[in-house]
């Protein structure tokens, strides 16, 4: 009897095993490591955000949201970052990515643009 609970458990922990080997396969192929051992990982398509009166503003599809250093959500084609200075660039492309280098600067896929409120969506309107 031990033997048969033995074997079953067995069972269950090769299956565990490769049940999480192929949910960390999957969730690798959605990120990059970055030499300097940062991780980037694929965005979801809307990112909202509740500004500090409550009202819900969202990014377009593939686009980033920040809040600027007025507490207002400002949004843009792609991720969107803050820079040293406090301002918010995103990527022009639609689901860039933008990180900083070691030494602060913004780098972004395409070209890094200033972030704009106007570029936000509030649900159930149109972009």
């Amino acid at each position: 009897m031990k033997s048969l609970t033995l074997f079953h458990a067995s069972i269950i922990a090769v299956a565990f095993v490769l049940c999480c080997s192929s949910m960390t396969a999957s969730a690798a192929q959605e990120c990059v490591e970055w030499r300097n051992g940062k991780i980037v990982c694929k965005q979801v398509d809307y990112l909202c955000v509740k500004d500090r009166v409550q009202n819900t503003f969202c990014s377009t599809k593939g686009g980033g949201i920040v809040f600027d250093l007025y507490g207002v959500p400002v949004c843009g084609p792609g991720e969107c970052i803050k820079t040293r200075s406090g301002d918010v660039v995103c990527s022009s492309e639609t689901g860039g990515v933008a990180v900083t280098d070691i030494y602060g600067t913004p780098i972004c896929s395409g070209s890094c643009i200033p972030a704009n409120h106007d570029a936000c969506v509030k649900p159930g309107s149109s972009p």
